[in-house]
């Protein structure tokens, strides 16, 4: 069983992904904060990280800096309200999402169809499964 780690800042949204993860057969962790995140990771190894880019503290940019800096080659995908994804991140969910398109995006990263061992951020947007774009109303 595969170890992800969620970093949300807004309670309800971070159980949500916590339990919709937890269905799809992973075993989570979720934080509040990047910083939280930083220290959970010194001790904890994670096959995924999922993080908001916006936070009050550490921002999810400077977040994914910090870690590309300590040299963690974890796979990352930014979920955010965002219209579009900072440069920095590879892989990206834009909120609100559907529960297919999260699956897919989860299992893409963490089945091993890119190579982090040469470039730990290097997935593009066009090595993932096509996903939906606009927002879709019911069925959530």
């Amino acid at each position: 069983m595969q170890f992800v780690l969620i970093v949300e800042p807004c309670p309800e949204l971070r159980e949500l992904l916590d339990i919709q993860l937890r269905l799809e057969g992973y075993r989570t962790h979720t934080v509040a904060s990047a910083e939280d995140a930083l220290d959970c990771l010194s001790s904890t190894h994670v096959a995924l990280i999922t993080t908001e880019v916006r936070f009050s503290g550490m921002s999810g940019t400077i977040f994914l800096l910090q870690l590309k800096q300590r040299g963690y080659t974890t796979p990352i995908l930014a979920i955010s309200t965002e219209p579009s994804p900072p440069p920095e991140f590879d892989t990206y969910l834009q909120k609100p999402y559907h529960l297919a398109d999260l699956h897919k995006m989860v299992q893409t990263l963490l089945e091993g169809t890119v190579n982090y061992a040469t470039s730990p951020h290097s997935l593009s947007r066009a090595s993932l499964p096509e996903l939906s774009a606009t927002p879709r109303a019911a069925n959530r």
